[in-house]
C-alpha cells in the first residue's frame, strides 16, 4: 500500500480552526480518504473545583470536536460507497484519584 499522509496539529475545539486545515488538505490531496479522530481532554477534579474553562476545554474537544473534523471533511469524501471512512477513537484510562474517593 502506498500514500500521503498529512498531519496538521490543530485545535479541534474551534470550527474557525479547523476549516483552514481542511483547505490545506484539500489544496494538496484534494478529497480526504480516511479522517481519524482520537484528540480527547480531560480534567479531572471535583466538581466544586471544577473551572469554566475545564468545561470548555473538555466539551469543546471531546464531542464538538469530531463535528467541527466530520463536517469539514465530509465534502472531501468521495462519493463512492467503498471510500471514504471516519474513525472516531474515544480514549479512556482509569485514573486513580484518592483525594475524589467517598468513605
Amino acid at each position: 500500500m502506498t500514500g500521503s499522509v498529512l498531519t496538521i496539529p490543530t485545535d479541534v475545539s474551534s470550527g474557525d480552526c479547523v476549516r483552514p486545515a481542511f483547505a490545506q488538505i484539500e489544496e494538496r490531496f484534494g478529497r480526504v480518504d480516511i479522517l481519524v479522530n482520537s484528540a480527547g481532554a480531560a480534567r479531572l477534579r471535583a466538581i466544586e473545583e471544577t473551572a469554566d474553562e475545564d468545561i470548555h476545554t473538555c466539551i469543546g474537544t471531546n464531542p464538538q470536536g469530531p463535528i467541527h473534523t466530520v463536517r469539514s471533511a465530509a465534502p472531501l469524501l468521495p462519493a463512492r460507497a467503498e471510500a471514504g471512512d471516519s474513525v472516531h477513537v474515544c480514549r479512556a484510562r482509569p485514573v486513580h484519584a484518592p483525594d475524589l474517593d467517598t468513605p
